[in-house]
């Protein structure tokens, strides 16, 4: 959380191969429950979660907040990421560009912009301190708080990358770049801690884990999801 009265907290972030996340979630349900759902590349899955799947399920997203990797994919040592619940980005910029660069972050997923959607573009572009660029993605609807952002630095080709789900208990924004060779996505979250019941937010999760199964690179996910 960032307070800029008395520090903040960063989370660094690690990437996964799109197999590797399968075999991590599915491996996890086999632990928990054998009969549970299984991840795969497949075209289509159950869009419901019972009871009986919420045990597995939330001990993957368990494991996804104390950030346990069993895969944790190629060396990024060339790139510094990490993920930020701001609690409002605007009236603190000078405080958000201190943290990027004195943590010399190359990409920052932020939560809680709280950058309205009928805000000038000023707004977002001061996000990013000289030399980076905002991705900013405003909560759609209107409705105070939310809000999402990715701040990465200009020499990084950082694009927006359109998910297949539209969850409801949950915002979701990503982005795709590429660096030696190696393409990633990195998919930055924010679940409200009264948005929905939590087995409709974990089942939207898991269909959200799901589709990512399909994503040709590597997979970062980032975020705050206020899970119990």
């Amino acid at each position: 959380v960032f307070q800029p009265k008395t520090g903040s907290t960063l989370v660094t972030v690690s990437a996964v191969s799109a197999r590797a996340l399968c075999t991590c979630l599915s491996a996890v349900n086999r632990l928990v429950r054998p009969s549970s759902l299984s991840f795969a590349r497949r075209r289509h899955r159950p869009s419901t979660l019972t009871h009986q799947r919420f045990k597995p399920v939330f001990a993957v997203a368990v494991l996804l907040l104390v950030g346990v990797e069993i895969n944790p994919g190629p060396a990024m040592s060339q790139i510094v990421v990490g993920t930020l619940n701001a609690r409002t980005a605007v009236g603190h910029t000078a405080e958000l560009h201190d943290l990027i660069q004195s943590e010399s972050l190359d990409i920052l997923a932020v939560c809680e912009t709280r950058v309205r959607p009928d805000a000038p573009p000023a707004i977002s572009h001061d996000l990013a301190p000289s030399g980076y660029t905002a991705i900013n993605v405003p909560r759609p609807d209107g409705r105070s708080g939310g809000g999402l952002a990715v701040i990465h630095r200009d020499h990084y080709n950082v694009a927006p990358f359109r998910l297949t789900v539209t969850p409801t208990t949950f915002e979701v924004m990503a982005v795709k770049f590429a660096t030696k060779g190696e393409r990633y996505v990195l998919v930055n979250v924010y679940h409200p801690p009264s948005q929905g019941t939590i087995v409709k937010f974990l089942g939207e999760l898991c269909d959200l884990f799901d589709a990512l199964c399909h994503v040709d690179g590597h997979v970062m996910i980032a975020g705050d999801f206020n899970s119990p």
